[in-house]
């Protein structure tokens, strides 16, 4: 709860300008940001970019969650997010095709709700590739209608989680030019794919289109997965910016040609600073203009352990010139239905 200093200081800093871009017309929403925040407009003033070194969490909505879940409703009137049980399939050639890497059954409830958003993009000829990385294959057609299921075996029942191997084989796999790598507890808006493939079109190598995520707290993400809506929404108090995974977008030649994701990233975290470090060295899209959902769910067991040692792996492999690490993975070339060898956690570049 905030105090009443907190309250008011927000008010004078932040507060004023969000009722603002609440009431005004057009995309003024876009614009908002902490008072020690700023933003660069970019394509003719449809995007922005935070300038911001790291995630941010918008104070406004910390303070006052109420304001948060209308600011939801306020971006939900320009980007709806809708849901639909299955694609209508066509049979023809897909012009993208949307990649999840996924693990476990604890989070299906909340990988089936993001399909159903997926299912539900307009005026868009697409397929859905999830690959599940695991020992065991837990998930069957029956629970993922209208997805292209593959199963990326892991070398041994304790093989560490690696997000970047899956995305790999759902990238070499893909039967599209446009490759989308979508996050499986978020909620996209009905235009995504349409927008992103009129980015490809024109001239862009890769995106990253999210500019505000949206966390409803367990008991509201918990109606959104039974009633397969967003009505209702009375508070989020978590609204960020800056979120470094969710959706990747990149042609298929030029995703390849930086090498794809690093499969000597295991466990969670790291590799999406990684690729997007290496992505941006492309003609890359500018700036994030569209809303997504976060559902929440409980943290994922693996994601805690060696997290000192990941991080530091992390950072010591982006000390490394960008060039050389294209190099080197364009030569290993990822994707291989053969698991990579685990023999440590943390092994030299």
């Amino acid at each position: 709860m905030a105090t009443l200093k907190q309250r008011l200081g927000c008010w004078a800093h932040e507060r004023w300008r969000t009722e603002w871009a609440l009431a005004a017309r057009g995309n003024a929403w876009l614009d908002l940001c902490n008072r020690h925040e700023s933003l660069t407009v970019s394509d003719g003033g449809r995007a922005r970019v935070c300038n911001w070194r790291d995630t941010s969490l918008l104070t406004v909505c910390r303070t006052f969650p109420a304001v948060g879940a209308r600011l939801l409703r306020r971006c939900m009137r320009d980007w709806p997010i809708e849901f639909a049980d299955t694609a209508v399939a066509d049979g023809g050639q897909p012009e993208a095709s949307i990649i999840i890497a996924f693990r476990g059954i604890e989070r299906l409830a909340q990988l089936q709700c993001c399909l159903a958003t997926l299912h539900a993009q307009r005026h868009a000829a697409f397929e859905i590739i999830l690959v599940e990385q695991s020992w065991e294959a837990l998930l069957s057609g029956d629970m993922l209608p209208g997805v292209r299921h593959i199963h990326a075996r892991s070398t041994s029942p304790d093989m560490p989680f690696n997000k970047s191997w899956a995305m790999n084989i759902g990238a070499r796999q893909a039967r599209a030019d446009t490759l989308i790598f979508h996050d499986g507890d978020m909620l996209a808006p009905a235009e995504y794919v349409r927008n992103v493939l009129g980015l490809m079109r024109r001239g862009y190598q890769g995106a990253r289109v999210p500019r505000l995520v949206f966390y409803p707290d367990r008991a509201t993400s918990e109606a959104i997965q039974g009633g397969r809506s967003l009505l209702g929404i009375q508070q989020v108090g978590e609204v960020r910016q800056n979120c470094r995974g969710i959706s990747l977008v990149m042609q298929k030649t030029a995703y390849w040609e930086i090498g794809g994701h690093d499969e000597s990233f295991y466990g969670w975290g790291g590799e999406d600073d990684e690729i997007l470090q290496r992505a941006e060295t492309l003609n890359f899209y500018p700036g994030g203009f569209m809303p997504f959902v976060h559902l929440w769910h409980p943290v994922q067991k693996e994601k805690h352990s060696n997290m000192s040692e990941r991080k530091a792996f992390s950072t010591e492999k982006m000390t490394h010139p960008i060039i050389e690490r294209i190099n080197r993975l364009r030569i290993m070339k990822g994707g291989s239905l053969e698991a990579p060898c685990v023999t440590s956690l943390i092994r030299p570049y």
